[in-house]
């Protein structure tokens, strides 16, 4: 399944040279301090396996002075896959593209695929595509996240910190086209919106490379912005903690790895070459800024502007584009998210024959009337959210009944109730 995604991300990339001098048209947007280690393993074979908590380490410079190492603990209840850090960074971009951002955001998976370059506006809604997505997304929206040493862009310090990173309401029915709608963490949100708690990079060329130098290819990223060349890496650390290669792997077997990762790098003018070194017995690795990161594009990019979400969603109900604007501008985003999803429901649960014009003059007839303070929501909408409720219920007790059975060892314990307590804390 893992491949499939990761086959059909690259599939559709636009092979041409990216115009520089513009910011990107398809935008990625990380955290930095995430940046400096691996969120889990790189082999699917390890790191989809429920109940995993991946640990890994990374060193930094307090303000004092001194050099210190910071330690990470990801609790992944249901794994995790290198490929999701495609939909994290690129959900994550496209929330604050939008005109007015906030920790909510809701729109179609369409719009979100789309915008994200894994499909185009031909696709057919539905499909495998949007089944991955799904998946992903419980993936993400089950992880947790512990730092002893993260810093905080926002204090210029570096802090304990623990957060999430999103949860989530879905329609039930994997072919309807009724908005999905995201809730991001409050504390990781902060991070990332912070003018110095993040990276834009270019999603199409990411989508190019494999897992390892995608992560490598980040982390250059954020180096590169202010130098040509890289600190000096030890190369088991960089491999095992940063890249997420097994600790298990022979210093030959993963010098090999890192080989076939940096010709990836310099093949697309990423760098120029990788310098080896050897000190201390220890074998070093520093990297030189190639032609890719042109001068234009090492300041700071501004994230580009996108239609709105919500306008998207009227649009696909049969408002023309300039109306669509004057509604997302005149009403509230919440009271809009809630009627045009009662809207798109009624549609699908009810047909035409429910509107007596048109499910345009339904929406905005109802609208108005809920921003007077005179609607709220029909009864039948309210059953549809507290069946999507028991099924996330539902959901959430067989993530609880597989962690259960896992063997009663010593090891197990603490792991089990750590996850058992991050997926109660999601139902809540």
């Amino acid at each position: 399944t893992q491949v499939t995604m990761m086959n059909s991300q690259r599939s559709i990339v636009n092979r041409t040279k990216p115009q520089r001098k513009t910011p990107y048209a398809s935008t990625g947007l990380a955290q930095l301090s995430v940046l400096e280690h691996s969120l889990c393993p790189l082999d699917v074979r390890t790191s989809l396996t429920t109940g995993l908590t991946h640990e890994s380490r990374y060193p930094y410079t307090g303000n004092d002075g001194i050099r210190r190492s910071a330690a990470v603990r990801v609790h992944l209840p249901l794994g995790l896959s290198s490929a999701d850090e495609f939909t994290l960074w690129g959900l994550l971009a496209l929330t604050l593209r939008q005109p007015q951002p906030t920790l909510h955001f809701a729109a179609t998976p369409h719009y979100c695929l789309r915008q994200l370059g894994v499909i185009d506006a031909k696709s057919k809604r539905g499909g495998k595509n949007y089944q991955l997505f799904r998946e992903s997304l419980r993936r993400l929206a089950a992880a947790s996240y512990e730092c002893d040493g993260f810093y905080d862009p926002i204090r210029a310090e570096h802090v304990n910190a623990a957060f999430g990173f999103l949860s989530y309401r879905l329609p039930i029915s994997t072919t309807s086209d009724r908005l999905w709608h995201f809730y991001w963490d409050p504390v990781f949100f902060e991070f990332c919106s912070a003018v110095k708690g993040s990276l834009l990079f270019d999603l199409p060329v990411y989508r190019q490379l494999s897992p390892g130098a995608r992560r490598l290819f980040l982390l250059l990223h954020k180096v590169f912005y202010r130098r040509a060349t890289s600190p000096d890496f030890d190369v088991r650390t960089l491999a095992i903690h940063t890249l997420g290669f097994s600790d298990g792997l022979t210093l030959g077997v993963l010098n090999r790895k890192l080989n076939k990762i940096t010709g990836q790098l310099t093949a697309m003018g990423i760098i120029t070459e990788a310098s080896r070194f050897q000190r201390n017995s220890h074998a070093g690795i520093r990297f030189h800024r190639g032609r890719y990161f042109s001068r234009s594009q090492r300041g700071r990019q501004t994230l580009p502007a996108e239609t709105s979400s919500l306008a998207d969603a009227l649009i696909s109900l049969g408002f023309e584009t300039p109306d669509a604007g004057r509604i997302t501008s005149r009403y509230d985003a919440s009271l809009l998210r809630d009627w045009i999803d009662i809207t798109i429901a009624a549609k699908e649960r009810f047909g035409n024959q429910h509107f007596k014009r048109s499910p345009q003059a339904f929406l905005m007839h109802h609208l108005s009337k809920a921003a007077a303070g005179e609607y709220s929501p029909p009864d039948w909408w309210q059953e549809i959210r507290k069946q999507e409720s028991r099924n996330l219920d539902s959901d959430t007790s067989r993530q609880l009944s597989r962690i259960l059975k896992r063997p009663k060892t010593a090891a197990n314990r603490q792991t089990s109730l750590q996850h058992i307590s991050k997926l109660l804390k999601g139902t809540s």
